[in-house]
């Protein structure tokens, strides 16, 4: 009797062990909206990155900040970004079309000083801080 029990006992715990590996299999799992915005925007923010870099050599051989269209980046969109634009603050503009819309249509833009040699990634732009890379939600907390 106790080893017919202990058998039943193992079955049912094999059965609902394969039934939560096929729902786990079964439910897609999909990343939050908000997720989504995020990764859209991350584009812009390797875009400005890259961006960056070459403003600093400019800055560096010519003494002055160059306009987007002076400098030769490639890519200069995206995916997800339009365009690259601006003369301190630079801008990413992101795409209306195929993007999370609460990021549709926005900027996200970056400001250089040359004094400090410092990038301000935080302040600029119409992206809404939520989807602006983690250390700006974290600085705008702390304000």
């Amino acid at each position: 009797m106790e080893g017919e029990s202990l058998l039943k006992l193992v079955h049912v715990f094999v059965i609902l062990g394969l039934a939560a590996i096929v729902l786990a299999l079964w439910i897609p799992s999909r990343p939050s909206p908000d997720t989504q915005g995020k990764f859209h925007v991350s584009e812009a923010a390797t875009l400005l990155a890259e961006l960056a870099r070459a403003v600093e050599a400019f800055y560096q051989q010519h003494g002055r900040l160059p306009v987007v269209s002076e400098l030769k980046l490639n890519p200069t969109s995206g995916e997800f970004v339009e365009g690259l634009t601006g003369n301190n603050p630079y801008f990413a503009h992101l795409r209306i079309e195929r993007v999370y819309p609460a990021v549709a249509g926005k900027t996200l833009g970056w400001f250089f000083d040359p004094a400090t040699g410092q990038w301000d990634e935080c302040s600029f732009g119409t992206v809404e801080v939520r989807f602006k890379p983690l250390r700006c939600r974290e600085t705008s907390r702390r304000e």
